[in-house]
């Protein structure tokens, strides 16, 4: 149990997941719930949009919730930068 309380948040939560709630009791959408697995994410910042680019930034968060965040150092050879990827995810050069 997630302990808000809010049944009718439960299965608007339980609907968006595809589960079939109708009708169902708050203990049925409880359990829905409890077999959903939250995703874990990843995210990847790069110098630009195309060929020539590279990654610049990789950032994850496990399932758990534990976040992890690392610039990576370009090789020499990774020359390519494009000042609008910079505008969009805010890491300079």
């Amino acid at each position: 149990e997630h302990g808000c309380g809010d049944e009718s948040g439960d299965r608007e939560a339980a609907r968006r997941a595809g589960a079939e709630v109708e009708g169902a009791e708050p203990a049925g959408v409880r359990a829905i719930l409890g077999r959903m697995q939250t995703p874990a994410i990843l995210d990847i910042e790069a110098s630009g949009f195309g060929r020539g680019s590279y990654p610049i930034e990789v950032g994850f968060v496990q399932a758990s919730g534990l976040p992890f965040c690392s610039l990576i150092r370009p090789a020499p050879e990774w020359q390519h930068w494009d000042e609008s990827a910079q505008s969009l995810h805010g890491i300079s050069r």
